[in-house]
């Protein structure tokens, strides 16, 4: 399909799951209207999903058109909103009938499932659910083409400061699920945001 929106041409590196849906026509058709709008903003349309109710809700899902990590901030989703809004107001893909438009972030609770998403994530604790081998909770420290590299803790008696065990490389195809998980501390950063 020409000039598809980016997320319905990426290829996940992770093989679909249990809960992975189908992009209706009328998401696509979403999605072509408003990838322009949202790219003049260096902005990632991440998903659009068309939910039933009377009226039925648009959500569409944006990120930062950027690898490194971080995500937008609260005036960017504005800005998004306003562009998605009127994307949607010049093109007919809705139709006449009123709906309810959400423009949000992913948040943290989204699995990783394309390259992006991990390279974004390069440094933050991840549990990753490994085919025919059990969980594994680490720090990403790598993102290569074919899959990470997870850095675990051994573990330790209570009260005692857990050592690092040897970085592991997975491959994705080896990976059923990713996420990131929620940290209260993280590594002991100076002023500069260096590494002490």
């Amino acid at each position: 399909m020409p000039n598809a929106p980016e997320f319905l041409a990426l290829q996940p590196v992770i093989a679909a799951g249990e809960n992975d849906r189908a992009v209706s026509p009328r998401e696509t058709a979403v999605a072509e209207a408003v990838s322009p709008a949202l790219a003049e903003l260096a902005v990632r349309l991440e998903d659009v999903v068309l939910k039933e109710g009377a009226p039925p809700t648009l959500v569409i899902l944006v990120d930062s058109a950027e690898t490194a990590a971080g995500s937008l901030n609260i005036d960017q989703v504005a800005d998004a909103s306003r562009a998605v809004s009127e994307a949607l107001d010049a093109s007919d893909v809705m139709g006449s009938e009123p709906y309810d438009l959400e423009v949000s972030t992913p948040g943290l609770s989204r699995p990783l499932t394309h390259l992006h998403h991990f390279q974004r994530n390069v440094g933050r604790l991840l549990t990753v659910k490994r085919r025919g081998a059990g969980v594994v909770e680490g720090r990403l420290l790598e993102v290569h083409e074919d899959g990470i590299t997870l850095q675990s803790e051994l573990p330790a008696k209570k009260g005692v400061k857990p050592k690092l065990a040897d970085p592991e490389r997975i491959p994705f195809s080896d990976i059923n699920k990713a996420k990131v998980d929620v940290e209260f501390s993280s590594l002991d950063l100076d002023a500069e945001g260096e590494e002490a």
